[in-house]
């Protein structure tokens, strides 16, 4: 009745204006709420810990242990011991060689590997749940029982040297190794590659493989990470049965602070002949985990170079288009904080791509607009929400917690810290980067065509450093 009522009713015979509907901006919701999940958290009997979030989804379990040290503890002549250790848990363990290992893993769909990075090493595992046994006794016998054959180091060594080798060809890899070093200091653990050096990778014999793994492969310096279709009661007896008698160990020691550049800024280059491109690396102090201004300085950070929007893309890419890319990203830890802002150039603009990469840097210290701020905590909360989108980017998410010495309710406290960071204070925060104190600008090309172009754009104590890092004699 009401339908047939408005139908009888008078027409509106007032004149319509044709507006285009695509013209119409839509309105922007508010985003859902957001609250990431807190995995169950307990301590194995021989002291390893465990992080459990049970996904039923899926059939599917995804684990990361978690082991302090990484490449931070190879002796000084023996740069990339930890890797190459880490490599040979994989090629034969327990009763297995490295082709019946590989077999069994291929056969079960058992995915097994171990990644060594600068102060953990972590062991990535997935499989099927109906294979959860035979995949828990694989992981067991690589962490426990791994045989080091000769014929099997030699030929992981040698690959490990082809990787090293290629790598001192490409300018976006020589880039960061040589940063860390000149960063760091020399004699720093955090000076070379996590890869190693070919010199150092030859020191090594099968008793430094077995000092580095029986050191670091210890139930205190372990964490578990659980994701998937699988009940805390399943994977604490799983791994308790089987790592039982696991033994304690010594924690890892700490790092000292970086101490290569003190006042800085430090200007250096670094000759690759015949280069295609340019590498441009700022690396600055950041803020460590603990410290009050992170999240400002976080969002500060993806204002300037964290998005495809952010300032550094948008003028070296967008708008002049010499490089495919420029981005800035935060480093947190216990110890030590970074800022990095990076980029590869097209060689006849080195000069000009650096020049501008640091205009933005010092530029931020004249604030943020609102628009920014907006942006940058939407994307550090979208990003989150993806991180946590699948069983593998979650394992991966609260390893990186773990790795960080940080809880797992670090997670919903950053949405919440970054959501009450303004203008202001992101301004604040990045206030300490902006006059490059204890910075180093580091420049990776063919210095034959662009030393006086880069010299001369950007004044200062330039100095020259070998792309190779030098092993110190047994």
């Amino acid at each position: 009745m009401i339908a047939l009522l408005l139908a009888c009713g008078p027409k509106n015979t007032e004149p319509t204006m044709n507006v285009d509907p695509l013209s119409i901006r839509p309105a922007v919701a508010e985003p859902a709420a957001y609250t990431p999940p807190q995995p169950q958290e307990s301590t194995l009997s021989m002291g390893a810990g465990l992080w459990l979030e049970e996904r039923s989804d899926l059939p599917l379990v995804s684990i990361r242990l978690i082991i302090e040290g990484g490449a931070a503890t190879d002796p000084p002549a023996q740069p990339g011991l930890a890797w190459l250790t880490d490599s040979m848990l994989t090629h034969g363990a327990g009763d297995r060689d490295a082709v019946a290992f590989a077999a069994f893993a291929e056969q079960q769909a058992i995915e097994l590997s171990v990644a060594t990075l600068g102060t953990t090493s972590v062991v990535r595992l997935t499989t099927h749940t109906d294979r959860l046994d035979a995949a828990l006794d694989l992981l067991a016998d690589a962490i426990l029982r791994p045989t080091f054959a000769l014929a099997d180091l030699d030929r992981v060594r040698a690959l490990q040297i082809g990787d090293i080798t290629q790598s001192l060809d490409e300018p976006w890899t020589i880039a960061p190794w040589v940063s860390s070093r000149l960063y760091f200091g020399e004699s720093h653990p955090l000076a070379h590659p996590n890869i190693g050096t070919a010199e150092g990778l030859a020191q090594i014999n099968e008793a430094a493989l077995r000092a580095s793994w029986s050191s670091r492969y210890v139930a205190s310096r372990a964490h578990f990470v659980v994701v998937g279709a699988v009940s805390a009661e399943t994977i604490t007896a799983g791994l308790e049965s089987r790592l039982a008698e696991w033994s304690a160990g010594e924690p890892a020691a700490d790092l000292p602070p970086p101490e290569g550049v003190t006042d800085g800024p430090r200007f250096v280059f670094v000759d690759n002949p015949d280069a295609a491109q340019t590498a441009l690396r700022v690396v600055m102090p950041g803020w460590t985990v603990d410290a009050d201004d992170l999240a400002a300085g976080e969002l500060a950070t993806v204002a300037v170079g964290g998005t495809f929007t952010s300032r550094l893309n948008r003028l070296m890419r967008e708008e002049k288009g010499y490089t495919y890319g420029a981005r800035a990203r935060v480093v947190s830890t216990e110890n030590y904080g970074l800022v990095v802002a990076s980029s590869s150039v097209q060689v006849d603009s080195s000069a000009e791509g650096l020049t501008d990469m640091l205009s933005v840097i010092k530029g931020a210290a004249e604030g943020f607009t609102p628009e920014e701020q907006g942006k940058a905590y939407g994307s550090l909360r979208t990003d989150l929400i993806e991180s946590m989108g699948s069983r593998s980017a979650t394992a991966g998410t609260l390893a990186g917690l773990v790795a960080m010495g940080l809880p797992a309710s670090d997670l919903a406290d950053s949405i919440t810290n970054a959501a009450a960071v303004d203008t202001t204070g992101m301004q604040a925060a990045w206030a300490g980067r902006a006059d490059l104190t204890g910075a180093l600008v580091l420049v990776v090309g063919d210095l034959a065509k662009i030393r006086d172009d880069v010299e001369a754009a950007a004044p200062g104590d330039w100095t020259v450093a070998d792309k190779a890092f030098t092993t110190p004699e047994l």
